[in-house]
């Protein structure tokens, strides 16, 4: 899927370089494979060599497609995913929710392109491989590798736009660390994922759109609210600040939006870590807490549910218990 670990610089720069410039052989090459024998590349598929941030639903769909055609395949142990950064999270949060397999998916990025001084991705590619190699990686969901940490695809999230322990799990913390190719496992998670979910590849539909708003005490949010509603918006996720506070004077506006056109809305926090519980705003705008979901996977959560189903209390439990 592209992303800086596949990127060249002609300035040996970290911050200015080509997106996808080397093909997934030339940097497996440069890894030193015959030293784990466990490791066997059966298959090397290019799905789409772009920025992620320009990562489309369409584009999740084929790429949760084509992986589970993959792992439902016998003579397939695992997949690795590269990908870019900008947008790992999301990618690796809606595999999680959807790919049906007990079998390790691992997905892997780069902060520094691959001809810098001091890249990063030649380590993570290798520590993926290893850690979807190794047997203990059953039965986890979907994981990320990134700087030699292990992280499950539900709880982490970017911090950093440019240092090399660019990625975090605040609320849950890292599944573990990976050593010299060997992963230490300390942790799993105890929420639903992949086979432990009701959320289907193939009965995924065109994507309903959702979209996030930021909640701010400025004049113009009914004016976006209705810019969106007449654009066909079916979901919406408020950034709201602590706990997923709304301004007062947003709240009777947001709420009679939500009435009038059936939205629904979800309430999260611009907050990097923390939960956004049910409490009075809910009950006074009609929104459905975010629990501990960031506002970009609230967006996945909510876009991929909205598919099954607009019932706003069935949505709720999904957050709940998700």
């Amino acid at each position: 899927m592209g992303g800086t670990i596949s990127g060249t610089s002609q300035e040996n720069s970290t911050t200015n370089y080509h997106i996808g410039n080397l093909c997934i052989q030339s940097l497996l090459d440069k890894i030193p494979l015959h030293t784990k024998p466990q490791i066997h590349i059966a298959k090397i598929q290019a799905i789409a060599n772009i920025d992620s941030i320009d990562v489309s639903y369409e584009n999740l769909i084929q790429l949760a497609q084509e992986a589970q055609q993959n792992l439902d395949s016998s003579n397939i142990d695992g997949v690795v995913i590269t990908h870019g950064s900008d947008t790992l999270e999301e990618s690796a949060f809606f595999l999680n929710l959807v790919i049906k397999s007990s079998k390790p998916i691992v997905l892997v990025a780069a902060m520094r392109p691959s001809d810098s001084v001091s890249a990063d991705g030649l380590q993570n590619l290798y520590n993926a491989l290893c850690l979807c190699a190794d047997t203990s990686s059953r039965d986890r969901g979907v994981m990320v590798v990134m700087n030699d940490k292990i992280f499950g695809a539900r709880d982490m999230t970017k911090t950093q736009t440019l240092n090399l322990d660019a990625f975090a799990a605040p609320n849950s913390g890292i599944f573990g660390s990976i050593i010299d190719g060997v992963p230490y496992f300390r942790a799993a998670s105890t929420m639903p994922h992949t086979t432990q979910t009701p959320l289907m590849i193939w009965h995924l539909q065109p994507q309903p759109c959702v979209e996030i708003v930021y909640a701010t005490n400025a004049p113009y949010f009914e004016a976006v609210l209705q810019a969106l509603i007449e654009s066909g918006i079916r979901g919406i996720v408020i950034a709201g600040g602590g706990a997923g506070n709304i301004p007062k004077a947003q709240r009777q506006i947001l709420k009679d939006k939500i009435l009038a056109y059936k939205l629904i809305v979800v309430r999260s926090s611009r907050v990097c870590s923390g939960l956004v519980l049910p409490d009075s705003i809910d009950e006074e705008c009609a929104t459905i807490a975010s629990y501990d979901f960031n506002p970009q996977k609230s967006r996945i959560l909510l876009s991929l549910v909205l598919g099954y189903t607009n019932n706003k209390q069935e949505i709720a439990k999904i957050f709940a218990s998700f």
